[in-house]
């Protein structure tokens, strides 16, 4: 069978409540992480981890049947840039199952997805990607804010450390 056909073969559509079993076994395939992994991170059942994700968020995924094969999630967020509030989409949650990749089912997601973000007054979106080399290639441009982040959030530690030392 062909990219082609087996891109026809396809539908896309929104992730729902009902997916969540699958888009959580998605993502840890896609990720690596064992369900013991995530257990053990977030202290529950493995697949319950993702039920606030899809119950918060717009999911859309490249279905085969009522099997998911690709997926992408937006959290609806708001960010302050210079004092001024603006809606922000927080993509995550974006993985495709090897046998699927090279069909554009990615681009797709993402060309709808942020057509989405735009109908609803979102502005400004968010990638934390896995790969920052990998996204650029796809695409992507990206500003590191989670270096300047982790920057002041070190300084505030070291901050607090020295004043908790000062009142002992």
């Amino acid at each position: 069978m062909s990219k082609q056909e087996i891109k026809r073969s396809l539908d896309i559509r929104p992730i729902g409540i009902q997916h969540v079993d699958q888009s959580a076994e998605l993502l840890t395939y896609v990720f690596q992480v064992t369900n013991q992994d995530l257990a053990q991170i977030r202290g529950q059942h493995p697949m319950q981890w993702k039920k606030p994700v899809l119950e918060q968020c717009e999911g859309l995924g490249w279905f085969s049947g009522d099997k998911l094969v690709s997926q992408l999630v937006v959290y609806p967020f708001n960010v302050n840039i210079h004092g001024k509030a603006f809606k922000m989409g927080g993509v995550t949650g974006v993985g495709t199952y090897p046998e699927y990749v090279g069909l554009g089912l990615m681009n797709d997601l993402m060309k709808q997805s942020l057509q989405k973000m735009r109908d609803s007054g979102q502005t400004i979106s968010y990638l934390y990607p896995y790969s920052i080399p990998y996204y650029r290639k796809k695409g992507w441009r990206s500003s590191q804010m989670s270096s300047l982040i982790k920057f002041e959030i070190h300084r505030f530690r070291n901050l607090m450390k020295c004043l908790e030392e000062w009142n002992e």
